[in-house]
């Protein structure tokens, strides 16, 4: 960066301060980026209290290596025993030398030391692997007026630096995102090593640090140094103090660009420690939390030794030998006692004089010769089949992962025959039991009392260009009057379903309402005919009898007005592409390959969650397709969402069309509310709240919605359910401008706000928001079951 026109730094205006955390938890952590504090004159922070960033999971030091394993071993209580029968010994006398019982349990001692010491080292290396891992750091050169990237280890970084991390590395700490190589502020990782989740996620970084940290996204550039860059750079950040809840970050940002305004910072500003970053070149991250102080450790436990279940019921039966072999000890030193008094005329019998030491030092000869009783062979024995089977389970190809080049790995030995101790498995359903591919296979219009029916096989392309369908228009209507004469035949007609009494018994069968070869005369060439988006449904034939043909030939017809979508759908289907947190991977090859019949949606969107994606697909193949975010020039805080609408949604010219929509606040779902929301304005200037979720929550806050409306919603999800459907309700509202941009302001200062200010504001201003609304529809995602469990 050429900047020679700018003034320099004087290096003699220049200060250090020193800074110590405060042990109460319930006031912010401020956070300098580069630990620049003030800039006139220029200060350094150190911050002295917050801990380093070296990660140890070894157990043992090259000096507490022995005592520590020696009282390891006292959890055994084998070993005890023979420490105490060693002891013993010294004051008693023995039948048997003392290196006949020291022997052994010194040779069964030497070998678990052995063992525990060279599983340590590999943790050792391990751990030495990870805090020498190499991350280029922003050093800030106030003597030579530059700045540049240097290699610093993990274990040397500190709270306040700026790092840079490369696409498929693990974050070495906690991070708030400056700035990513992704010209939209995105950066997409996955959290498998926190929860276990393949899924990729996207993060954001804020405008205002991507704009400024964008140009050092290139680590192998020296720039130039002077007031102004120096300005720019300044970030503070006050943050909550360090928790182990991965689903709550509390924190604002201030910047020289704006300074008055505190942004806020969350979830999806942050990168934890020990997920990876994916798809993306590179990202700039400031260091709010290291070491011990990351989610990350904080969810994990102390390292110590482990002991399994077969251990621990060892000891117990051990436990009952000892018993029993006191309880022989002292049996034959009474029978001793006695046939030695009934003896004593014997002269090769030695005299002695029974007293209570006597008696006692009888028992301990018996102990001494019964010790054997106790296998202490055993105990070595099981040390060796531990690390055996450990050997086998790491070396075995059925649990190699190829794409992944890795197998499994054994760090804990002991527990290696708890595999052998399991009776019960609780398992969740999805992902398990099923497949975990969600499809959007049922959406109820609840205003016009109609529901649609999604079906892989049976959905056609719904994208085909109006040509094609002037073209087959003759020939297929002569087609489905065909088969429309034998599904009338049978009962079956080409019509939404519209309530009756044959709701649960008709509407709903194995194939969820699909005719299928064996419930009629169709053959394969009829099932490719079946209009994609309209059920087949037996209802009495008293009803008004309209034929598939004729609803296939109006949707499909372009010489008149009637060739779109009903407004309620289109309406219930734009909701569905706008109130999710979906992101699209490659946008330009959605655009330019949509209208491949041969599309694959899935290859296109990533979410966290698949229902959402399965929504978002659902939308697609009915033509509104959602084509991705961008950055909102005018507003920092919302994003812009693409929607394009096919040619024959909305008008007949034959031509697609893309309308954006501003999202300026998500309303991000939990636990607690079990719903989000979502305030979005339209493209047509008006302003609204879309809200989907659970069906107890989605009810608690349509106030608008008539009885008769919830009943109807309510008798969807629970017809939804019972077949195995995954149930979502849909409710928005309108509000004017005026409203709109009130609940905006007070949901951004609510966010700008920590600790229980925060949530306690929260809760007042979701409140506000997620009210007032009408339910408008209710959707059914599919998750199929493993072919295994079909039957079960």
């Amino acid at each position: 960066m050429d900047q020679s026109n700018k003034k320099t730094i004087n290096s003699s205006n220049i200060t250090t301060t020193f800074q110590s955390t405060s042990s109460s938890s319930s006031l912010p952590r401020t956070i300098y980026a580069h630990r620049i504090e003030n800039y006139s004159p220029i200060t350094f922070t150190y911050i002295k209290e917050y801990c380093n960033n070296e990660i140890i999971t070894s157990i043992y030091t090259i000096w507490n290596f022995l005592p520590k394993i020696l009282y390891e071993q006292l959890h055994y209580i084998s070993n005890i025993f023979f420490i105490l029968v060693a002891i013993i010994h010294l004051f008693a006398d023995g039948a048997t030398s003392i290196f006949a019982i020291i022997g052994p349990f010194s040779f069964v001692l030497l070998v678990t030391m052995i063992k525990d010491a060279i599983y340590d080292i590999l943790r050792h290396q391990q751990d030495k692997q990870i805090n020498e891992k190499l991350f280029p750091l922003m050093k800030i050169n106030i003597k030579t007026n530059e700045i540049k990237w240097i290699l610093k280890k993990s274990k040397n970084l500190h709270v306040g630096d700026v790092i840079l991390c490369k696409n498929n590395e693990e974050f070495p700490c906690d991070l708030i995102i400056l700035a990513t190589s992704n010209h939209n502020c995105k950066c997409y990782i996955t959290t498998s090593n926190l929860d276990g989740e393949n899924t990729i996620k996207t993060n954001y970084c804020l405008l205002d640090t991507q704009n400024v940290y964008k140009n050092y996204i290139n680590d192998s550039m020296n720039y130039t140094l002077n007031n102004d860059i120096l300005n720019s750079l300044y970030i503070k950040i006050n943050c909550q103090q360090p928790n182990e809840d991965f689903n709550n970050f509390e924190g604002c940002i201030t910047t020289n660009l704006n300074e008055k305004i505190k942004q806020p910072l969350t979830l999806r500003n942050i990168l934890y420690k020990g997920a990876k970053l994916k798809n993306t070149k590179s990202i700039i991250g400031l260091v709010i939390y290291t070491g011990n102080d990351t989610k990350l450790l904080l969810n994990s436990k102390k390292v110590k030794r482990k002991y399994s279940s077969r251990e621990s019921k060892a000891n117990q039966i051990l436990f009952i030998f000892i018993i029993i072999m006191i309880g022989f000890c002292i049996l034959f030193s009474i029978v001793t006692k006695k046939w030695s008094i009934n003896n004593l005329i014997n002269p090769f019998i030695p005299f002695e004089h029974f007293k209570n030491w006597i008696q006692i030092k009888g028992v301990f000869r018996f102990l001494f010769i019964l010790n054997y009783i106790i296998p202490i062979s055993l105990i070595i024995t099981t040390e060796i089949q531990q690390i055996t089977s450990a050997y086998f389970i790491s070396a075995d190809m059925n649990l190699y992962d190829i794409e992944q080049d890795q197998s499994t790995k054994s760090n804990t030995p002991q527990l290696v025959d708890e595999l052998g101790q399991v009776n019960y498995l609780f398992s969740d359903k999805t992902g398990t039991l099923t497949k975990n591919e969600m499809n959007l296979h049922t959406l109820a219009v609840l205003n016009t009392d109609k529901v649609y029916v999604f079906n892989d096989s049976t959905l056609q392309n719904i994208n085909d260009n109006t040509k094609n369908r002037k073209k087959e228009n003759t020939q297929k209507s002569i087609r489905l009057k065909k088969i429309s004469q034998k599904l009338n035949k049978f009962g079956y007609i080409g019509v939404v379903y519209e309530e009756s009494n044959e709701f649960q018994s008709d509407y709903y069968n194995e194939n969820y309402g699909f005719i299928s070869s064996s419930d009629s005369e169709l053959d394969e060439e009829d099932h490719n005919e079946i209009v994609p988006h309209f059920i087949l449904n037996k209802v009495n034939k008293s009803k008004e009898n309209i034929t598939l043909a004729n609803e296939y030939l109006n949707y499909t017809s372009n010489n008149n007005n009637n060739n779109k979508l009903p407004n309620e759908l289109l309406h219930c289907l734009t909701t569905l592409a706008l109130c999710h947190t979906v992101e699209v991977n490659e946008e330009d090859s959605v655009k330019q390959n949509r209208t491949d019949e041969n599309i694959c949606l899935e290859n296109f969107y990533q979410a966290t969650s698949p229902d959402e994606k399965a929504l978002v697909i659902g939308a697609a193949k009915l033509g509104i397709l959602f084509m991705g975010t961008s950055l909102n020039e005018n507003n920092s805080h919302s994003r812009i969402y693409r929607l394009e609408y096919d040619q024959c949604l909305q008008n007949g010219s034959g031509q697609s069309e893309i309308m954006e929509y501003s999202i300026d606040a998500i309303l991000e779902f939990d636990s607690f509310r079990k719903r989000m929301s979502i305030m979005a304005k339209h493209p047509d200037g008006t302003y609204h709240i879309h809200s989907k979720g659970a069906e107890s929550s989605i009810f608690e806050i349509s106030n608008l919605s008539t009885a008769d409306l919830k009943q109807l919603a309510s008798k969807h999800v629970t017809q939804f359910a019972i077949n195995g459907l995954r149930t979502l309700v849909y409710a928005s509202r309108q509000v004017d401008s005026r409203e709109y941009y009130h609940l905006l302001n007070e949901f951004y200062h609510a966010n700008s706000l920590f600790g229980s200010e925060r949530s306690d504001a929260l809760k007042i201003i979701y409140s506000k928001i997620e009210c007032n609304l009408t339910l408008i529809s209710v959707t059914g995602v599919e998750d199929k079951l493993h072919l295994v469990f079909m039957n079960v």
